[in-house]
């Protein structure tokens, strides 16, 4: 169970990168982005610059819709097909909500 408080007028998003222990910061690289952040090059290359192993996404909807839209599961294909070549595991893209406690993931969707 995942417990998560989060009250947003905007979209906020972030990154996080693993990678293998032993490294700064117990192997894990966290990003934060105000706003929407709809580029996988941006993403990726991020990924690429830390030599991130696996990376998970999270994401809240202001709305408090946990639905993925049909931009947020392009972008997670896009990033996906992508991080396969690279090597890099997306482990998850989770949707939290603003209005309560519930998340939706897209890999306990079985997307990932």
């Amino acid at each position: 169970m995942i417990c998560v408080t989060i009250i947003s007028l905007c979209e906020l998003v972030e990154l996080i990168y693993l990678k293998p222990i032993p490294e700064p910061l117990n192997g894990k690289i966290r990003i934060l982005f105000w706003g929407t952040i709809r580029d996988p090059c941006i993403i990726l290359g991020t990924a690429l610059k830390v030599a991130a192993t696996s990376m998970i996404i999270a994401h809240n909807h202001p709305s408090g819709q946990l639905k993925p839209s049909l931009a947020d599961e392009r972008l997670t294909t896009k990033i996906k097909e992508g991080a396969r070549f690279m090597d890099i595991n997306l482990a998850d893209h989770i949707i939290l909500s603003s209005t309560d406690d519930m998340y939706y993931s897209f890999a306990d969707e079985g997307y990932l």
